[in-house]
């Protein structure tokens, strides 16, 4: 059931979003499976994207950046969290399968970013300081793919919603815009990214 609501759940317009509290809670329920991350991380990162800063997600900011840490399969050693069973989706359900956790991490970092919830660039700023090390050359191994993915879409999609805003700004569009099939959406004034935001980041 989870990879049909990961694909079929509403996510544009002034949609009803009450599920949100429900849907983290479940994703809690197993721990250290890559498969049930991914889906639930393409689902959480649509929802920021078309409904940016419209939801407080400070309440659901740990429950999303502890399965980003282990997507990007980093060498942290006893740290690194371990899940006793592999749980893996089965073969007949795999063209249901959302693969691209990096992505929808970086779209949900992104878009969740509000100058009004300082939190969100709290949890943002830990996760660069935790992979800084890992970008040196002497440091190359198999989650180097997995960090330049994330660190090229992230710096894709803050470009993209900067532009956004910034173009919504000058139109002197200051309340939010909702998403449709034809629309982009814009937080309100108030939510979108100042040049001290970004700075700070």
């Amino acid at each position: 059931p989870l990879l049909f609501l990961a694909h079929l759940l509403p996510t544009r317009g002034r949609v009803w979003n009450g599920w949100v509290p429900r849907a983290a809670e479940m994703w809690k329920l197993i721990e250290t499976s890559s498969d049930w991350d991914c889906s639930w991380m393409g689902l959480f990162a649509r929802l920021a994207r078309h409904q940016p800063n419209m939801i407080d997600w400070t309440p659901f900011l740990s429950t999303v950046y502890e399965r980003i840490n282990p997507s990007f399969r980093l060498p942290l050693g006893a740290a690194a969290p371990q899940s006793p069973v592999e749980k893996r989706c089965p073969a007949h359900c795999l063209f249901l399968l959302n693969d691209k956790m990096t992505v929808s991490s970086a779209v949900f970092c992104v878009y969740s970013l509000t100058p009004r919830c300082p939190e969100s660039f709290k949890y943002l700023k830990r996760l660069f300081a935790l992979v800084k090390n890992f970008f040196h050359p002497s440091n190359n191994g198999r989650w180097s793919s997995h960090l330049a993915s994330f660190m090229g879409h992230l710096t894709a999609c803050l470009a993209a919603r900067v532009s956004t805003e910034r173009a919504a700004t000058r139109a002197g569009v200051l309340t939010a815009v909702y998403s449709d099939n034809q629309t982009k959406p814009v937080p309100p004034l108030e939510d979108r990214l100042s040049d001290d935001s970004i700075r700070e980041l």
